[in-house]
């Protein structure tokens, strides 16, 4: 059995397209399973209000998935936040109609 552990960010409430909602707080887990493997999904709930929700979902993922809505000062730290825990981006989804 193999487990993945991703940080979905720049979009609260994207993952719930994607598995079912577990555990909720200051981040929310929602977990999907295909067959053996289990893919969690960490969305910082609380952010921007509270900075550290996304702090701690960067750091507990294997990787990211970042949305990105505008490119504006909350865009800036969510890019600042995965460079300083070194966090490569795999997946950069951009709205449409955002350029």
């Amino acid at each position: 059995m193999s487990n993945l552990t991703v940080a979905v960010i720049g979009d609260i409430g994207y993952s719930k397209n994607l598995g079912k909602i577990g555990t909720t707080s200051d981040i929310t887990f929602y977990n999907l399973k295909q067959g053996d493997s289990i893919v969690t999904m960490i969305e910082p709930t609380r952010y921007p209000e509270k900075f550290p929700s996304l702090f701690y979902s960067v750091s507990l993922c294997d990787f990211v998935i970042f949305i990105v809505k505008d490119i504006d000062h909350l865009f800036g730290e969510m890019v600042v936040t995965l460079d300083t825990l070194k966090k490569n981006m795999k997946i950069l989804l951009i709205r449409k109609g955002l350029f």
